[in-house]
């Protein structure tokens, strides 16, 4: 006997479309078809403390399902404030509001000690993140793109010290800023390619540090100790990583983790 216990209105898609969504409650729909099927109708979330808006959930639900718009003009709980901001970013994932509609939304944020932010897609949660200064962390949920795009390369270029500081290269930059090829990494892969020869100082020479990590181990672990060395540098502020920040912080961690482990995929499995 198997027992379901799920919430399409809660999905998560890897590319998130209208098409995706609607091929994924067909998948509900055939998997409720052929089994016995329960539904959960009451807000037990809100029972003790705002019952009327857990009424109002419920009601905003069949709205979502029928994709049709939830209507924030109307009679809404008394606990329900609606602040309205203009996004004025000309980028589809950008987030920038008029000094106007960011001073009350700005306002509750400083004076709340507990805050959710749900946006449409990843994209927009990293730029709402940049909005406030980082000061919103990221709740990544189980989520591990880059992670799982860097195993790849770990288990193709094991023994390639110049492919696997390249995966890393993209790994840092895909869950940090500040990081790029141009910044970082085409110094990095110079580095390798000369065998760390040149005598440096400052910048080059921690990045020349993070090469010979890599040249001295080229497998997972190798790499695994030179994202460590990258965090020490951030987390000390030291030449030429002082402006990096690092928005996905347990992707990162669970990177450095990987050379605990025999391989990179067990590793990943185990993550």
């Amino acid at each position: 006997m198997l027992r379901i216990f799920g919430d399409p209105l809660q999905s998560i898609y890897g590319v998130s479309t209208l098409k995706s969504a609607r091929l994924s409650q067909e998948r509900w729909n055939a998997i409720k078809a052929t089994a016995v099927c329960e539904m959960l109708d009451f807000p037990h979330r809100w029972k003790d403390g705002c019952p009327r808006l857990g009424e109002w959930v419920i009601s905003a639900r069949k709205y979502l399902e029928k994709e049709e718009p939830i209507d924030l003009t109307g009679e809404l709980p008394a606990s329900v404030r609606v602040l309205t901001g203009d996004n004025l970013s000309a980028s589809r994932t950008g987030y920038q509001l008029s000094k106007d509609h960011r001073r009350p939304i700005d306002d509750l944020i400083k004076n709340t000690d507990h805050l959710m932010i749900l946006a449409s897609q990843n994209d927009l949660v990293t730029s709402l993140s940049a909005f406030w200064g980082r000061r919103m962390p990221i709740w990544e949920g189980h989520t591990r793109d880059a992670l799982a795009a860097l195993v790849t390369i770990l288990r193709h270029k094991a023994g390639d010290a110049e492919g696997l500081a390249a995966g890393m290269i993209a790994f840092v930059a895909g869950v940090a800023t500040g990081f790029s090829n141009s910044s970082h990494g085409d110094r990095l892969l110079q580095e390798i390619r000369e065998g760390c020869r040149r005598n440096t100082t400052g910048k080059p020479a921690n990045i020349q540090a993070i090469a010979r990590r890599i040249m001295e181990e080229p497998s997972h672990v190798g790499v695994a100790a030179a994202l460590n060395l990258i965090h020490k540098f951030i987390e000390n502020k030291d030449a030429g990583f002082d402006a990096i920040k690092v928005d996905h912080r347990v992707e990162f961690r669970d990177a450095i983790r990987l050379g605990q482990f025999s391989d990179a995929d067990k590793g990943f499995s185990e993550i």
